[in-house]
Parts: structure tokens; sequence; C-alpha cells
């Protein structure tokens, strides 16, 4: 009798990621739906679920996560790999009476913003020492060895005011950052180096970014959106306040 095989095919795959800390969502109170049905994802690790054997289709795909804002998730197979089809979905936290103290929001409505993100100068877990352009390079201090925690950095300038986002490749023997592309900027000895934070921002201006507040005397964190095409930086301190917004500019 001829033996007979089963052959599974994964056509997608979203990752479901803390936007505070970069990392994978534990919590298994996790429901998805898409046509106002229920959409079947199956768990496979800590924050991956996946689509098997199924129609290859185009949608919309609203997640539910205990303790998390609720995220839409428009999945284009066009802008996926194919062999490897990997959607990374980035969860806000919801402000509850449990996380009011460790949580700090910038929400709001500007009119024209296209994008917001953040680095928090005091949580950066590397500083700046040198630039290897050749070799897309930068060699950093790591006191604490610590690892990567997904792939966006920014390299903070010396006035703290502004950044430069990054996309890493690599951390080699814990002191080499490898990057995609090269640095447009210069930057000093201990520049800090802080993974980014993403928020969302809708298309009527509504815009929501949350970050954890750190334990430190520092509660400033750096802004980076655009709004009309046009990029702006702004620092907001957290010292008397839980939740600000972006301030107005005409430009």
């Amino acid at each position: 009798m001829a033996l007979s095989s089963i052959v599974h095919r994964m056509d997608l795959d979203l990752e479901l990621i803390d936007a505070t800390t970069g990392e994978g969502i534990r919590d298994a109170r996790v429901t998805f739906h898409s046509d106002g049905k229920l959409f079947p994802m199956v768990k496979r690790q800590c924050g991956n679920y996946i689509l098997i054997n199924s129609p290859r289709l185009n949608r919309q795909i609203t997640v539910d996560v205990h303790g998390y804002e609720p995220t839409v998730v428009d999945v284009k197979y066009e802008e996926l790999d194919e062999m490897r089809p990997i959607k990374q979905v980035l969860l806000i936290p919801q402000i509850t009476d449990s996380t009011f103290t460790s949580l700090w929001s910038i929400e709001g409505v500007l009119p024209g913003i296209t994008d917001i993100s953040a680095v928090v100068p005091s949580s950066a877990p590397f500083s700046y020492h040198s630039y290897d352009r050749a070799r897309k390079m930068v060699n950093i201090l790591n006191p604490h060895k610590l690892e990567l925690t997904g792939k966006d950095y920014g390299l903070i300038h010396t006035d703290k005011e502004s950044f430069e986002a990054v996309e890493a490749k690599e951390l080699k023997v814990q002191t080499k950052l490898m990057l995609n592309d090269l640095l447009e900027e210069e930057f000093e000895v201990a520049n800090p180096i802080a993974r980014i934070i993403f928020g969302k921002v809708d298309e009527n201006g509504k815009y929501l970014l949350r970050v954890r507040a750190p334990s430190t005397d520092d509660k400033t964190v750096i802004l980076c959106y655009h709004v009309d095409g046009k990029r702006r930086y702004q620092v907001l301190d957290f010292t008397n306040a839980r939740e600000l917004q972006l301030e107005r500019r005409d430009e």
C-alpha cells in the first residue's frame, strides 16, 4: 500500500508585538475577525498566529487582544514574501487602573498627520561609539550585553531634540550594530541608541502612541511625525503628566 502524506501550506503569519516593549504577545485571549466573522488563526509560538491552507485573498483582519487597543490589519499579499507571508502587527496597550502609572499616552487629532513614532532617551539600551561607513556598521557601547529587540532604532542627537531612524540587520558580538542603510548624519561618542516605538494614525488625523514610563528622573520622550509630507520633531516632558498632545504649528 502506497504511503500518503498531508502537506500543509502556511498562507499567513501574523506576528503580534507589544508596541511599547517590542516583545511578542503572551496573552492567549486573542480573537480575529474578518468580514464580520471569526477568522481562523492557529497559535504557533509566542505572539505568532498562522493561517493554513487558505486562499490568499487580500483582506482586513481585526485583531482583539485582552489589554490592548483593537487593531485592523490590512493584508496585501503583493507586499508579503511568497514563501513566508509574515506580517508584524504592533499592538498598543490599553490604559487601565493597573497600568495607569506605568504608561504615558500621546493622543489627539492633528490634520495632515500620516505617522508617529518616538524614542525614550532614558530607556536607551545602547550608545554610539564609532561608525564604519564601508561596512554600514555602528560600533556601540553595550555594558549590559543586551540583545536586539526588533530592528527599528533611533540614534539620538546630542541636543536630545531629534533622532535618526535606522533599521538594524543584526548585532554582532554584542558591540557591532549592522545596518541596512548608511547613516545620514554624524554622532558623538555616548549618544544614546533607543528602540523606536510606533503609534498609529487614522485617515482623520487621530493619532495614538503609548510608552512605558521609565524608572528614572528623565521623563522626556522625543516624537517624530510627518504632517503634509514634512517631518517634525517634538520633545514632551511627562514629569507632571500622563497624557499629552502634539503641538499644532503653522509652517
